[in-house]
């Protein structure tokens, strides 16, 4: 039910809406642990910024040696 107050319906109904804010308001949200991140992810990680350096790099100018 939306939460704009109905002219035509009983005082119930539209009291109804704001109660159910007040339930999920008591909910506890779930506790969030930090987590170490393992090693072959940190390695992915390190895998793939090095790809994107290389991509990056080479759209750079060429160096003149002269």
């Amino acid at each position: 039910m939306p939460d704009v107050s109905l002219s035509h319906a009983p005082a119930e109904a539209n009291a109804e809406p704001s109660t159910c804010g007040v339930r999920a308001a008591a909910i506890r949200p779930a506790v969030r642990r930090a987590t170490k991140p393992t090693k072959a992810s940190k390695e992915r990680r390190l895998a793939s910024k090095e790809k994107r350096s290389g991509v990056k790099a080479g759209r750079q100018k060429p160096i003149r040696l002269a």
